[in-house]
């Protein structure tokens, strides 16, 4: 009998590049008695959760007929090779009923079969902060770090009363806290410890696409002026925007200040999820959620909805943001798209960003061709 093993998320800890690299050995993994059959290289099973009336990455109808497509090819896969596991990762499994997820298995031909649960979970202030550079890639209104309240514990307390379920592996995504400080290796770890086989091996590829505080800045900017219209949705513009970027960081290194809150933004939101943080250490005491952490202030009483701020710029949230260097950017990657720039506005962006302005402009002028 076939057993499978959910990666579930949660989303921003480090999903794409498991599931890159689960693509990438997913032939040495069948070998090993591992079927890892996605639709695509990064994204994984993402858009399974379609069916569920989840949120996908691509068009809709498009998504849902390529979903239905691969599940039958995977189940007949399945049935002629018989692998000991199957690996689904999907990082939107994290918000699913366990119940819903393996009617879902058995709805397209996968069986109730017995399920290894893994999951990584940020701290709360992390998972905003890392959540608000996601959130700005397709809207200028952001979350209010003062109402951010996430239920951590949700689907390992689903899992858990599961019958199908026959372990839970949680972990804290943290640098600390991760195998090597590489979700990558967490992950082969867990596949090892689940399976009994020492011999997976999985390699990390993964690449930091963060932006600055800067270019998260400038990205709030251009939706808000440009995309309103398109609020809550990804748009090839912004998208442009941003390879942009991460060409300009792979180039020269992070242009800007790293991403860091207001230290008692950080305080409203420990104290906003203290009650969960400590349930998850109860839970699974090795998280250490709330180890080497003082107690917050904690609200009378936990927020009931998150609010949105349609006129509030990131750069207010965070710590460091050079309103100069956010110009020189939104010249270059924004002006600079639309018209030939000048000797003196390259010579001022260099300036700003601390960069020779011939180098900047033979760099910008081969994006542009």
């Amino acid at each position: 009998m076939t057993d499978f093993i959910l990666h579930i998320g949660d989303g921003k800890c480090g999903s794409t590049s498991i599931q890159v690299a689960l693509h990438e050995a997913r032939e040495l993994l069948m070998e090993q008695g591992l079927m890892y059959d996605a639709p695509r290289a990064r994204g994984g099973h993402f858009n399974y959760a379609g069916l569920f009336g989840r949120n996908m990455r691509s068009g809709f109808d498009n998504a849902v007929a390529e979903v239905r497509e691969h599940l039958a090819s995977l189940s007949e896969r399945i049935r002629k090779e018989k692998p000991e596991f199957v690996i689904i990762s999907a990082e939107n499994f994290y918000v699913l009923l366990a119940e819903d997820v393996v009617d879902f298995l058995e709805d397209h031909g996968l069986g109730r079969p017995a399920c290894h649960i893994v999951a990584y979970a940020r701290s709360p202030a992390s998972m905003y902060l890392s959540s608000l550079q996601q959130v700005i890639k397709g809207d200028h209104i952001i979350p209010d770090p003062n109402t951010y309240r996430r239920s951590l514990q949700r689907p390992f307390m689903s899992w858990a009363k599961s019958p199908q379920c026959r372990s839970i592996t949680a972990v804290q995504f943290s640098r600390k806290t991760l195998v090597d400080g590489s979700s990558v290796k967490d992950f082969e770890e867990r596949l090892r410890l689940i399976t009994g086989n020492q011999k997976i091996s999985l390699h990390d590829k993964s690449v930091n696409t963060s932006l600055s505080a800067e270019q998260m800045q400038v990205l709030q900017n251009f939706r808000r002026t440009r995309l309103a219209q398109h609020s809550g949705r990804l748009h090839p513009d912004s998208q442009a925007l941003i390879s942009y970027f991460n060409a300009l960081n792979t180039k020269f290194g992070l242009q800007g200040s790293k991403v860091q809150l207001h230290e008692e933004l950080v305080e409203n939101i420990l104290g906003n999820n203290w009650d969960i943080m400590v349930r998850m250490d109860r839970l699974f005491p090795w998280m250490e959620m709330t180890k080497s952490l003082e107690q917050p202030v904690l609200p009378e009483t936990p927020p009931k909805a998150q609010i949105r701020l349609e006129h509030t710029d990131v750069s207010e949230l965070l710590v460091d943001c050079d309103l100069d260097l956010v110009a020189a950017l939104e010249t270059l990657s924004v002006r600079g798209r639309e018209e030939d720039l000048t000797d003196a506005d390259y010579e001022a962006c260099g300036k700003a960003m601390g960069l020779p302005a011939a180098r900047l402009r033979h760099f910008h002028t081969g994006k542009r061709q």
